[in-house]
């Protein structure tokens, strides 16, 4: 009885625990809203604006991903960035609110490439014409 109890308890946790690692990634170009130089996807999850005014977003670049140490898959997604039709580039990023950054746990999926930038900062990029292989999930700590 008492093992049944504890799967049934086990069980019904699970879907929480999912949940809660739901995957994200950049949004894809056809749920970033604008107006005059302000973009946003429709959950509000994304912010981004423009100094050259309301153009539309034709393309995805890349997305910068940070990581709290070296060789650490957790960190901070800096933004995705976006080729607008005017030739200007526009980066979004990703917020649940106003106040802090999300710490976030990309997913080694071979789409995220290690970089060494100046002064030995550490950085991963996600390349590529579609967003969604830009796969992320939240920090659960």
């Amino acid at each position: 009885m008492k093992r049944s109890l504890l799967f049934a308890a086990l069980m019904l946790g699970l879907p929480l625990q999912v949940l809660a690692a739901r995957q994200e990634s950049c949004p894809k170009i056809e749920q970033i809203q604008h107006r005059g130089g302000v973009y946003t996807t429709v959950d509000q999850h994304w912010l981004g604006i423009s100094q050259s005014g309301s153009s539309a977003v034709i393309g995805f670049t890349e997305a910068t991903f940070y990581p709290d140490g070296a060789k650490n898959l957790r960190g901070r997604l800096n933004s995705c960035s976006y080729q607008l039709d005017g030739g200007q580039m526009l980066d979004m990023r990703y917020k649940r609110d106003a106040s802090s950054d999300v710490i976030v746990n990309i997913r080694d999926n071979g789409q995220w490439s290690r970089q060494e930038g100046p002064f030995g900062i550490v950085y991963h990029l996600c390349k590529g014409p579609d967003p969604s292989v830009c796969a992320f999930s939240e920090s659960q700590s």
